[in-house]
């Protein structure tokens, strides 16, 4: 009876354990599937050109337009061709011409490493608490929700990434050490990861419409939805951005439009006024090598600070003529005047906007200014002059711009050779100030070699030189102390205008 009774309890107690564990079976392949079921697909949505797809073992998969996308395969792109890849429907990644990509995904966890080239990411639809989506290149690894922007690498081999909506956390990692930082980005900033001996320096900083590179601009034009989002998060122009080419373009999408006036395609960025200052239209020519050559000569020149073959090649003391002939003539007939001056040139060169005014002095002195002034970062200036065989001289100029005029601190460097007797005489002035809307603002500062116990002072407000004096090094005492009442003010953001230690008042420059 005993016995009985076990065997009827132990076959009980095996019946309910079976049980339990068929349930739980069922409740993990319901799992299992369901997770199955939320796992994004990647696909291949479309491209153009000549792509590849390769996978884990780099055997080559036939490549076709909605083809599913695995764990391990590698995308590449070769030249004029990119390749657009959906993370279910409402996340893209474009990849650009010359690029590879490694796609990983398991569930709900996504990962893309950008081994060279560069990539656009539009995700429309922020992830959700349990979904992940990381963008690695060799510096930096980019944890996105709900973002667009663009990774790319700069001139010297720094990787960048342009954000140009919503905001990301970045971790960047030195190749050569286990350091890393992390660092938040949010729309309208760039991050640009810079390696050194020491390490790794990354650098946050607002980048404007002229700045977004062309690929990345040509996916935002193409989406109206994100268009409207990157221009609320950023407070960009739209018609700015559908106004200007970037460096990387030649060819414009010919539905895009552009301003009455405009020369038969030629990218411009057209006049604005920002804040009160007027932008005069810039365009970009299909220069000539002997042009692109000189204005090379003076940027590289301009950034190093090597004032004396600045003002060689601009045609100071007479040297250059030729060249400096074929230049007047070649902007006589290849580029358009600017509407607020016969004689000022404006246009696009690399990353400049430039302002070139030519001189004849005489049939055997020709010379040119030169400004190069960027949307944002140092600009230079360049201005000679001659008075016939009693002197010569030039000046160079650096200072800091925002929005394509002088905004901040700047320096300006002046030489003026004397040819007196059978010898030269040559003075040193140095400039120092600041400026407010591209105009003179604030106190500016003149040092000269040949007074050296003498620093000269002149007061700015808004493009009017106020006051003036004289002051003794490590002294308080004005001397010669002088209001100025006569007021020159004039159109803000085409003049800019420099003390020129005489009485009367101010030298003034087309910008």
């Amino acid at each position: 009876m005993n016995k009985t009774k076990s065997s009827k309890i132990i076959i009980i107690l095996l019946s309910v354990i079976a049980a339990v564990l068929a349930v739980i079976l069922c409740v993990l392949l319901i799992m299992i599937a369901a997770d199955k079921m939320s796992a994004v697909t990647i696909r291949l949505s479309d491209y153009t050109g000549e792509i590849s797809l390769t996978d884990k073992a780099g055997k080559d998969i036939p490549v076709s337009e909605d083809k599913r996308l695995s764990d391990g395969n590698t995308l590449s792109t070769y030249e004029e061709s990119r390749a657009r890849v959906l993370l279910d429907e409402d996340r893209t990644v474009t990849l650009m011409e010359l690029s590879s990509a490694l796609f990983r995904g398991k569930g709900k966890k996504l990962a893309l490493e950008l081994s060279e080239g560069s990539l656009f990411f539009n995700i429309e639809k922020p992830l959700g608490d349990d979904e992940t989506f990381e963008i690695s290149a060799s510096t930096m690894i980019i944890g996105i929700r709900g973002t667009s922007g663009f990774v790319d690498t700069d001139e010297n081999g720094n990787e960048v990434l342009y954000m140009t909506s919503g905001k990301v956390s970045v971790t960047v990692t030195n190749p050569g050490s286990d350091d890393d930082e992390t660092e938040k980005v949010k729309a309208g900033e760039k991050l640009t990861v810079i390696i050194t001996e020491e390490g790794i320096d990354t650098v946050i900083e607002e980048f404007s419409e002229y700045e977004l590179p062309f690929d990345a601009l040509t996916e935002i034009l193409s989406d109206a939805d994100l268009l409207e989002s990157v221009i609320d998060e950023t407070g960009w122009d739209e018609k700015l951005l559908r106004n200007r080419l970037s460096d990387a373009s030649e060819d414009e999408d010919e539905s895009t439009p552009v301003e009455d006036g405009t020369p038969a395609d030629v990218p411009f960025i057209p006049e604005t006024v920002v804040d009160g200052v007027i932008h005069h239209a810039y365009y970009r020519y299909d220069y000539t090598d002997e042009f692109s050559d000189y204005m090379d000569r003076v940027i590289n020149l301009c950034r190093e600070g090597d004032f004396e073959s600045i003002g060689v090649i601009c045609g100071y003391n007479g040297a250059n003529q030729d060249e400096i002939e074929y230049i007047q003539a070649y902007l006589e007939t290849g580029i358009d005047k600017a509407s607020d001056s016969p004689d000022t040139y404006r246009f696009l060169y690399g990353e400049y906007r430039c302002v070139v005014i030519p001189h004849s002095y005489s049939d055997s002195y020709k010379y040119i200014n030169v400004w190069l002034i960027p949307d944002k970062g140092e600009g230079y200036g360049t201005s000679v002059s001659n008075g016939g065989e009693q002197w010569s001289g030039f000046s160079f100029l650096t200072g800091e711009c925002e929005n394509g005029i002088f905004e901040g601190s700047f320096h300006r460097h002046e030489v003026a050779v004397y040819h007196l007797n059978a010898g030269d005489d040559v003075r040193m002035m140095d400039y120092d100030g600041s400026a407010k809307n591209g105009l003179m603002d604030g106190i500016c500062t003149l040092r000269t070699s040949d007074n050296e116990n003498i620093i000269s002072y002149a007061v700015y407000e808004n493009g009017s030189r106020t006051a003036q004096w004289h002051q003794k090094p490590d002294s308080d005492e004005q001397l010669n102390y002088r209001p100025i009442s006569l007021d020159l003010y004039f159109m803000v953001g085409v003049y800019q205008c420099w003390y020129n230690g005489s009485d009367s008042g101010t030298e003034m420059y087309p910008f």
